[in-house]
């Protein structure tokens, strides 16, 4: 069943909404120390091959005006040789204070251009061998909670797990996923009640995202790459980025049948150019009778358009057909993305709030609690702000360079 399909099930009609452009001004941020908590420098030795590849062109970039092969404008010194800036006491080696500085988003300083978020997490990983990530939520402003349903007896029910059997994950490796598939194992049809990653090397992920196959369709291809967007005609159950905790449902659950299959997706980014790792992170699932509410989740919000150079916005809008619950959502957009909007027209006239995001980070896609009833008449409507630098104008799609605009929403009857 199609993104539209499964929607258009749920809801009486997909319709495109009109949309206000204007997106709010940018907020300053900073970031916090917490990253760093437990980090040894004393262990690491940032590797000089990365950083000649990869490295040190963002830092020339970025940083070169002031830290240039000549200091400049007051700078304390430059920053372009490797031995250099990998000297000294651990913790306090130039790499060391240019790793802090950039994640607490004090240099490059205000008035320079930014690292983009992909530049800012090589440059720290690579000063911390993979050590520590970025706080991916810096700037992030949301009005609605972060779903945080604990229910402790799912984590006693019957368990599987899919997993990267021993994926190796290459020295240069920067936004690669890797897609693994499997059969689901049950012989009955089952809820799933609770998701949880299970991390084997964090110092090498970014994203897991797993997909449901109800027709199979990556049988027989159990290993294979995907960064154009993973197995055809399958649906998003659940994402982890870090920070992100395990989903549990308070009553019922999503459900699986024998003969289906996943597909686990994992985003995986070496910056720190480690050599000889080999992953095994995956998830695991949780399930348990079929009682209680049958959710599902939709991918809420339009299919087809343009981000063009500049601030744009694009809007749906789907109607209700009859009594439904919206549990919780979580927004979705690329690496333009920059504020989300989801609210509720109701059929007397009545605006309701879902949600409003701003600040976006493609790191930091979390859940929301909405736990908002719905009525026929009602129409949801679901609003995403692109801020585009980039030079040239983009289009939705499935790769990351591409654009999307979702509310991955799971919706249940009342």
């Amino acid at each position: 069943m199609t993104r539209l399909a499964l929607v258009c099930v749920l809801l009486a009609g997909c319709r495109k909404d009109t949309c206000e452009q204007t997106l709010e001004p940018e907020s300053s941020a900073t970031g916090t120390a917490e990253p760093f908590a437990d980090y040894d420098a004393e262990a690491c030795v940032p590797d000089e091959e990365t950083w000649a590849t990869l490295v040190a062109p963002v830092v020339e970039q970025r940083c070169g005006a002031c830290h240039g092969d000549e200091a400049a404008f007051g700078a304390p010194q430059s920053l372009m040789e490797y031995t250099e800036i990998v000297a000294g006491t651990p913790g306090n080696r130039p790499a060391d204070r240019m790793a802090f500085r950039s994640a607490m988003l004090t240099m490059p300083p205000a008035n320079a251009t930014q690292l983009e978020h992909d530049e800012l997490d090589l440059l720290v990983e690579w000063a911390t061998c993979g050590e520590v990530h970025p706080d991916p939520s810096i700037g992030l402003a949301v009005d609605r909670p972060v779903y945080a349903a604990d229910v402790p007896e799912n984590a006693d029910l019957p368990s599987f797990e899919v997993r990267a059997d021993g994926f190796s994950v290459q020295a240069d490796t920067l936004d690669h996923y890797q897609c693994f598939s499997m059969e689901i194992p049950v012989d009955e049809p089952r809820y799933i009640k609770r998701i949880q990653v299970a991390l084997h090397d964090s110092r090498v992920l970014h994203h897991v995202v797993v997909h449901h196959d109800p027709d199979a369709t990556s049988e027989g291809n159990e290993a294979f790459g995907c960064d154009g967007g993973g197995a055809e005609n399958t649906q998003q159950l659940w994402a982890w980025a870090p920070g992100t905790g395990a989903f549990d449902f308070e009553e019922g659950g999503l459900p699986i049948h024998p003969g289906e299959r996943l597909v686990l997706e994992i985003h995986y980014n070496n910056g720190a150019g480690l050599k000889g790792v080999v992953d095994s992170s995956g998830v695991r699932i949780f399930h348990g009778p079929v009682e209680g509410v049958e959710w599902t989740l939709a991918a809420l919000g339009p299919e087809q358009f343009e981000v063009p150079e500049g601030d744009s916005a694009v809007c749906d809008e789907a109607e209700v057909f009859g009594p439904r619950r919206i549990l919780a959502g979580m927004p979705h957009m690329h690496e333009l993305g920059a504020e989300f909007d989801s609210w509720i027209e109701r059929a007397d006239g009545d605006r309701d709030e879902l949600i409003h995001l701003t600040g976006w980070s493609f790191e930091a896609q979390l859940y929301y609690l909405l736990d908002t009833p719905l009525y026929e008449g009602d129409v949801l409507h679901t609003r995403c702000g692109f801020r585009n630098d980039t030079g040239k104008a983009a289009r939705s799609g499935l790769g990351t360079a591409d654009e999307m605009c979702f509310n991955f929403a799971f919706i249940g009857p009342q």
